[in-house]
């Protein structure tokens, strides 16, 4: 056998003393000791617990050597990383709907179903609120476990091994356990009156308003349009019982909340009021980009005129700026804000989304920028020409092509120092102040259209 020519893994499972390393435990025996008396991984017990180790060295047969993108190259290292989730999977909200159509059938009395509604004959609404599901609770701990995977290396640079990271998330039920789940973190209050990058639409009058009324009617007049043949042919299986649109879309939302859907009229919630064509969506996402860039500068933020909160951020127990990995825990809508913010311009490529149609082909899906536990990273790495940083959307890399400098890269990477200097341009490009709070008027063009950036025409 010429050695020379095996991969470095085969060397290591022929050697004899690393497959000793896989011989866990003592012999068994009839009568196992009553407690743990030996500091092998086979007894329940202390064990040394250290960096994550390659695949080649615990693998009990060689790993497969394809290429996975996006995974950084032999010649890249992971320097930090910052990353940005959703929660998990939760039963539906408390506002009115899905449980309000259930609600009002059970008013109605005396009510007769057939053919494809002949369930709702013994139909009753038992999902709960607001909290995770058991599956919401799996997918934190499966994307924690696949991050420190990804990244555990980097706990074993930091210096003061009695060190304790800060990771960040808000005080709702489920926001609290998505993070438990995925590791400790510190809460940041989610409410009226608090500044919260993670929740910033409570400070952002403007925003809350463009969702609730601008929104609102677009989908009013879209629920018109994509359920005009739909509404007959289910009221044709009920008597004494007058469907509306809104029950229609909120059958829709209970079948969402159970089976894998994504309904139309998110699209336009998220376009509308979250996202590129809403004219606070840059200014709600504005004040966690500065946090990032707050870190990766190790800069303390000078100027607090979004939703960062001074309190917290000014403090470095609470928000440190010396840690290899950073992770925040946040909202759907919010993780939309934030690449407004970001000016990731190419999931917006084309264009805004029309209110009256829904396209076969449109580069923004909001099911693919924020599902549950969706995440958003960024990426530091070192490079033989220098760091280099990248976002990587739900595992994907974005092109950086609305960073002011960044050069087109297959792998969605930008020199560090380019991409620090886009980022800290576009921060001063957003007015908090103004699209928050001051009182314009934007209204969509009937149809769609409009605005491709986060901001208010007038600025």
């Amino acid at each position: 056998m010429d050695l020379e020519k095996l991969p470095v893994y085969q060397l290591i499972s022929n050697n004899e003393s690393h497959q000793e390393r896989f011989k866990h435990g003592s012999t068994p025996s009839e009568d196992p000791p009553a407690r743990a008396t030996s500091n092998e991984v086979g007894y329940q017990g202390p064990t040394e617990i250290g960096v994550e180790p390659f695949a080649a060295f615990n693998s009990p047969t060689p790993p497969d050597q394809q290429s996975y993108f996006p995974l950084v190259s032999p010649l890249q290292v992971s320097n930090d990383v910052h990353l940005l989730h959703r929660h998990g999977a939760r039963y539906p909200t408390s506002s009115k709907e899905p449980a309000g159509f259930a609600t009002r059938l059970q008013a109605a009395g005396n009510y007769k179903a057939s053919g494809h509604l002949e369930f709702l004959n013994t139909w009753k609404y038992g999902l709960g609120k607001e909290v995770l599901t058991p599956f919401g609770r799996s997918q934190l701990f499966n994307l924690g476990v696949g991050f420190r995977q990804k990244y555990g290396h980097l706990l074993g640079e930091i210096s003061d091994s009695k060190e304790k990271l800060v990771f960040r998330t808000t005080s709702q039920h489920r926001m609290l356990h998505s993070a438990l789940n995925f590791a400790a973190e510190s809460i940041i209050i989610e409410g009226p009156g608090f500044n919260n990058t993670l929740a910033p639409y409570h400070t952002c009058k403007k925003g809350e308003h463009v969702s609730k009324t601008v929104v609102n009617e677009i989908i009013s007049n879209w629920t018109e349009i994509y359920l005009a043949e739909a509404l007959p042919r289910l009221q044709a299986n009920l008597t004494g019982y007058q469907l509306t649109f809104d029950d229609v879309v909120s059958m829709q939302k209970v079948t969402s909340a159970l089976v894998a859907s994504d309904p139309p009229e998110l699209k336009f919630m998220f376009w509308y009021a979250y996202s590129f064509g809403s004219p606070s969506a840059a200014a709600i996402g504005k004040g966690w980009v500065e946090e990032l860039v707050s870190r990766l500068t190790q800069e303390p933020i000078q100027q607090y005129d979004s939703s960062t909160n001074s309190t917290l951020d000014s403090n470095p127990i609470t928000f440190p700026l010396n840690q290899k990995i950073y992770v925040d825990a946040t909202h759907d809508t919010v993780i939309s804000c934030i690449v407004v913010a970001l000016n990731l311009t190419s999931l917006a490529s084309e264009g805004p989304l029309p209110t009256r149609s829904m396209p076969k082909k449109q580069s923004f899906v909001s099911a693919h920028i924020s599902p549950f536990a969706g995440n958003l990273q960024a990426q530091i790495v070192d490079c033989e020409g220098g760091k280099k940083m990248r976002f990587l959307l739900n595992d994907a890399p974005v092109p950086l092509s609305g960073l002011q400098g960044c050069p087109e890269d297959s792998q969605g990477f930008c020199p560090l120092s380019t991409a620090v200097a886009a980022l800290e341009a576009r921060i001063k490009e957003i007015d908090y102040q103004h699209d928050c709070n001051t009182d314009y008027s934007y209204t969509p063009p009937f149809g769609g259209g409009g605005i491709v950036d986060g901001r208010p025409p007038s600025h």
